[in-house]
């Protein structure tokens, strides 16, 4: 593992254990000022990152030595982490969602996070946008089959982001005028209900928050891959993917502590992902 990929590893590391959303975007923003994203123009050694990282926390009053247990404990493990194998990067969005596709193809689980409720997206609208895209095979379809086809998945969890701005932006694409637009969600709300049933006794476990857009996993059964973005409205732009078995247990602790730990429960998650979805229905714009 090369240097600049070390360092990028660590620092997302640190700032995604941070305790807020807010106070990540923060950090991320002072520490790399010409973009927010994992990438960064010009290479940051484990020194600069630390010494940035204690100024951040200095400003906000927070102890970097509590939050993050130790960085130069933290630094010294991801020396060692250099000759591991496992990762390998993935330069582009269509390769990104490509290989999320073949993944879950195979996979008996799935953990994921989503902008909005795309596995409710009915086969005429996937039609229309998969026609406009190189991603294959796409990951939504290979989604929306797994969760309803015979061939399930086992585990299935999925955080919804939600974001109303980002999320009707992408459906609006491919729907012409109002009364279409009333028949896409009509019809997504149709698929809601008979995937969930009423209280969410059935389907995929879902809970509805926002865990900011910094360190978004898709995780399968051995593999992980973890995208890249510029800022939270930018679509994926590549990222890393993951098959090192340590690396994998890790996330999916984390995941698992994040997704079970979040105070919100199946039937108060369907519940707020059909207020969603009302509005959507109500907020077409021409």
């Amino acid at each position: 593992m090369n240097s600049t990929h070390n360092d990028i590893n660590l620092t997302a590391r640190l700032l995604s254990e941070l305790p807020s959303t807010e106070l990540m975007s923060r950090a991320f923003s002072a520490a790399f000022p010409t973009e927010a994203n994992f990438l960064p123009q010009a290479e940051v050694t484990p020194s600069e990152m630390a010494s940035s990282i204690q100024a951040i926390c200095k400003e906000l009053g927070l102890d970097p030595e509590v939050i993050f247990g130790g960085l130069s404990a933290v630094y010294a493990e991801g020396e060692q982490e250099k000759t591991k194998a496992g990762v390998h990067r993935i330069q582009t969005h269509e390769e990104f969602f490509s290989t999320c596709g073949r993944e879950l193809q195979t996979s008996r689980t799935l953990r994921v996070t989503v902008v909005g409720p795309t596995f409710l997206e009915p086969n005429w609208w996937l039609s229309r946008s998969n026609a406009d895209s190189d991603i294959e095979p796409d990951f939504t379809t290979t989604l929306k089959e797994r969760i309803e086809g015979g061939d399930r998945l086992q585990k299935c969890e999925i955080i919804l982001r939600n974001n109303f701005e980002r999320y009707s932006d992408n459906l609006s694409e491919y729907v012409s005028g109002k009364t279409e637009w009333k028949k896409l969600i009509s019809e997504m709300k149709g698929s809601m209900k008979r995937l969930f049933g009423q209280s969410g006794e059935k389907g995929p476990r879902i809970r509805c928050f926002d865990p900011g857009f910094l360190h978004l996993p898709h995780i399968f059964d051995d593999t992980v891959l973890i995208g890249t973005r510029a800022t939270p409205r930018h679509k994926v732009r590549g990222g890393w993917k993951i098959t090192d078995p340590e690396h994998v247990a890790n996330e999916i602790e984390r995941w698992t502590s994040m997704f079970h730990t979040y105070p919100q429960t199946q039937s108060e998650a369907v519940a707020k992902l059909r207020l969603f979805m009302e509005e959507l229905e109500n907020g077409y714009k021409e």
